[in-house]
């Protein structure tokens, strides 16, 4: 060393072209080699250094040299105009398969290389020629030549074309909703699951299985540095995966759906200190409506050239959702164990990438065996979060946000664990699912639920009690301000306070010069009993509202009275006060059609009663109550046929009512049947019969 700031390469070349010329001069006899690197000694012929070499350099960045820990019939070298075609013939499922050649598969990667004339250097890839070969891998990767699973033949990626989205442009690509996509999606993902798991019809992502071909056409778009981005695909990761939904795909198929046309287009390419992120989004349009969206971001490992870690992706699929937290609860907890091969989920979902299915793929990539796909794994948890497990569950995912922190090995044990963490306004649930592997978080999960499938329905009179729903106005503003605006309303309007009704329900009151009795409190005549009502359902229809679980856009029905109130409360047609009015008229009309004793008895009643007990059929079972009618010169008649065989209601006089009660228990004790009748409690006007006709004449 006899100089200052001389480069170690001119350093190192001095000391063995010394050391050569003292070798030459003891008589040592030089041997011919192609290159002094190799397998830890010198490569004698150009074909030994390209297998032996230790590192190729893939666009600036030293990479293993596949050749060189692959068998030596997995590589194939082929010379072409500018160096060589480093091929390498990748194992599939179906290597041992007469008919193998058939079934879709990456079986090759090719990477071109220009050799260097100097004797240390490393083969270089010819980044001329690379993207070529990277978008052919990219192709059949997304499944093209092949048939999917819902029938599509994918002849060719989807072709960019200019867009106001991306300055890379955009695809449209259209797959077949298939009936049957749910099903075998749910066959190589939530079969997983314990048999005691009864499976959703569909999970959100096998709408994503069939888009692949647009997703690969818009990754392949991304442009970096004047160069596309896919030259790393061999270490593209999946950060995370997002999807939002308007329907379920049963809703879609009900209504006609066939066909999901695709627009996909890259919304980022970023830098991060966990490598280059380049995001794709997809709009998933059925007969030009919006039915959903998904955003796949993938991370290009090796090419970190920020300082910055990943944004994290939105929750809930990037919808948009009011969510109440609550205290967290764990619904369900469960162990599946990880495919041993992923040829059959490669197949389901559309996504061929070779990594996940090649074992000297894995190793090219740095692995020692293929990797479970990731969307194995958030598909098997969408599974475990919407499964009916003992009755209880059947929720049916509307946004997932799946965030991979971790790698799945084949045969892996995973853990995952799905946990309420609050409400959706409006209703549906936000949950939180997390994936472990001895105890080792690799994956979690943002999502929420389309609200159940609800019907509104209010009852009729009958079920009035003294006190009912004040109980409720300490816990909800909402409720108090109804009662609040009932009483106000009945004092000035009506002459009576429908609190001190429903409150201490009194023998008697007066209103307006009127003088009201009844012997089991004045709750029980109709035109009090149905103002109460109605408030009691707008009260607990607000609290509903208050608290964000009421369900926008659902069926709302009533029995009698619960019509009314069905509009006002829930459809909200009818201000309180209008509806306070409808109803006070009504019970007022009905009252007094109905004649009453000085102690504000009348002579009517209602009860239920249930024919099949004693062997009485729907079509025999108006006979059967004109029968006891005429038998003991009685009013009796059905006035609700509420569910055939098995339950009428049936308005008539006290005596009438009696007769039946008899006649109806002799006949079931007969025939070994159960109670055949019971009154409706706090009735006494024949609702619906006509006894009534005369106040609508």
């Amino acid at each position: 060393i006899d100089r200052v700031d001389e480069p170690v390469a001119s350093l190192l070349g001095r000391f063995e072209a010394a050391a050569a010329q003292r070798l030459a001069a003891s008589g040592t006899v030089a041997t011919p080699v192609a290159s002094r690197l190799g397998n830890g000694k010198p490569a004698v012929t150009r074909e030994e250094w390209l297998r032996k070499v230790p590192f190729i350099s893939w666009t600036g960045h030293l990479m293993t040299n596949p050749a060189s820990i692959l068998d030596e019939e997995r590589v194939s070298l082929k010379a072409t105009d500018t160096g060589v075609d480093m091929v390498i013939h990748l194992d599939t499922a179906w290597d041992n398969d007469p008919r193998g050649a058939e079934k879709h598969a990456v079986r090759e990667l090719i990477f071109p290389l220009v050799l260097s004339g100097e004797d240390g250097a490393v083969p270089v890839i010819d980044e001329a020629k690379l993207p070529q070969h990277m978008y052919a891998m990219l192709a059949a990767t997304a499944g093209v030549t092949s048939v999917s699973v819902a029938g599509d033949t994918v002849d060719a990626l989807p072709v960019m074309v200019p867009s106001t989205k991306s300055v890379f442009g955009e695809a449209h690509y259209s797959f077949t909703l298939a009936p049957t996509l749910g099903f075998d999606h749910a066959e190589a993902t939530g079969a997983a699951l314990p048999a005691s798991y009864g499976l959703a019809a569909w999970a959100p992502d096998a709408l994503l299985g069939p888009a692949w071909p647009a997703i690969y056409a818009a990754l392949g778009s991304a442009i970096h540095n004047d160069y596309p981005v896919i030259e790393g695909l061999l270490n593209a990761v999946h950060l995370d995966h997002s999807i939002t939904l308007e329907y379920t795909p049963e809703q879609m198929l009900a209504r006609g759906i066939t066909t999901i046309d695709v627009t996909s287009h890259v919304a980022a390419v970023d830098e991060s200190s966990s490598g280059r992120i380049v995001t794709v989004a997809l709009d998933l349009k059925a007969n030009g409506e919006h039915v959903g969206s998904t955003q796949e971001r993938f991370a290009i490992r090796g090419r970190a050239t920020g300082n910055r870690a990943p944004s994290e992706a939105a929750p809930f699929g990037g919808a948009h959702v009011e969510v109440v937290d609550t205290p967290r609860s764990v619904l369900r907890r469960v162990s599946v164990k990880a495919p041993d091969d992923m040829t059959p989920f490669a197949i389901v979902s559309g996504d061929y990438n070779p990594i996940h299915t090649s074992y000297a793929a894995a190793k090219v990539a740095g692995m020692d065996a293929p990797l479970v796909h990731g969307m194995w794994l958030s598909a098997t948890a969408q599974h475990a979060a919407e499964a009916v497990v003992a009755d209880q569950g059947g929720a049916q995912i509307a946004g997932w946000t799946y965030y991979m922190y971790g790698t799945v090995d084949l045969n892996d044990e995973v853990e995952i664990t799905v946990e309420r963490v609050g409400r959706v306004v409006g209703g549906g649930l936000s949950l939180e699912v997390t994936c472990r592997i001895d105890k080792q978080v690799v994956s979690r999960a943002s999502a929420y639920t389309f609200a159940p499938k609800v019907a509104y329905v209010y009852p009729g009179q009958g079920i009035q009690s003294a006190g009912m729903g004040l109980d409720e106005r300490t816990k909800s503003k909402a409720v108090d301000e109804v009662w609040r605006r009932a009483d106000a309303h009945t004092r000035s309007a009506m002459g009576f306070s429908i609190l001190a009704i429903v409150r201490d329900n009194p023998t008697e009151i007066v209103a307006r010069g009127v003088t009201y009795r009844h012997p089991e409190g004045v709750l029980n005549l109709t035109q009090f009993t149905q103002v109460a009502l109605a408030t009691l359902a707008i009260g607990q229809t607000a609290r509903l509202r208050e608290e964000g679980v009421l369900v926008p856009g659902a069926a709302f029905a009533g029995h009698s009275l619960g019509e009314y109130d069905a509009l006002a409360a829930y459809a909200e047609v009818f201000p309180l006060e209008t509806v306070l009015d409808l109803v006070f008229q009504r019970g007022s009309t009905m009252h007094s059609l109905v004649p009453r004793d000085e102690k504000g008895r009348s002579n009517y009643r209602m009860g239920a009663l249930r024919p099949n007990q004693f062997g009485v059929d729907d079509a025999h079972v108006v006979e059967y109550v004109e029968s006891i009618a005429q038998a003991s010169g009685e009013f009796l008649q059905i006035v609700n046929f509420n569910l055939a065989d098995q339950q009428y209601a049936v308005a008539g006089t006290v005596a009438g009512l009696k007769a039946l009660e008899e006649d109806a228990s002799k006949r079931a004790a007969e025939r070994g049947g159960k109670r055949p009748f019971m009154y409706v409690p706090g009735i006494d006007v024949p609702f619906h019969s006509t006894v009534l006709r005369s106040g609508v004449a």
